[in-house]
């Protein structure tokens, strides 16, 4: 059950890290454009962009800032799920890098991070961040199937 009583404000700071981690790969393709490089053109779901953006926000605050006192550190088989969510996002990008461009890829580079997301929300018992995870994801994904993947 949700208690607002069971959270309290500070860093989580292996959110930060997950966080921190799935960024490395866009920071990279900020700078370093892959060859045939489609996720750069310009979006075609303008309005879906802001709520995504909005989501994404929420998620990373709630992530990071937002603590479930009453949530248990570790648990192993949301470790090595969270692990596969990670491995699977970063062989999507090495397969980017490799000029390889197809719905398979877009989709593992907008869900993957997301699971990560999700599962870390339900392993620390943060309802607000797994809310936002949820609503980020479905938007990220329909982001990169109206974009890169039917277009």
């Amino acid at each position: 059950m949700f208690s607002y009583h069971n959270y309290k404000m500070g860093i989580e700071w292996w959110g930060l890290i997950l966080f921190l981690v799935v960024m490395i790969p866009n920071i990279i393709w900020f700078k370093v454009p892959a060859p045939n490089d489609i996720m750069r053109q310009e979006s075609v779901t303008p309005r879906v962009d802001k709520f995504m953006t909005l989501f994404q926000a929420m998620l990373i605050i709630t992530l990071i800032l937002l603590k479930n006192v009453k949530a248990v550190s570790v648990h192993p088989a949301y470790i090595v799920l969270i692990g596969l969510s990670l491995i699977s996002y970063y062989t999507g990008w090495i397969i980017y890098y490799r000029g390889i461009s197809n719905a398979f890829i877009h989709i593992v580079l907008a869900d993957a991070p997301c699971l990560a997301f999700i599962l870390f929300a339900v392993l620390k018992k943060n309802l607000p961040a797994l809310t936002s995870g949820v609503l980020f994801t479905a938007t990220h994904t329909y982001f990169a199937v109206v974009n890169f993947v039917i277009k």
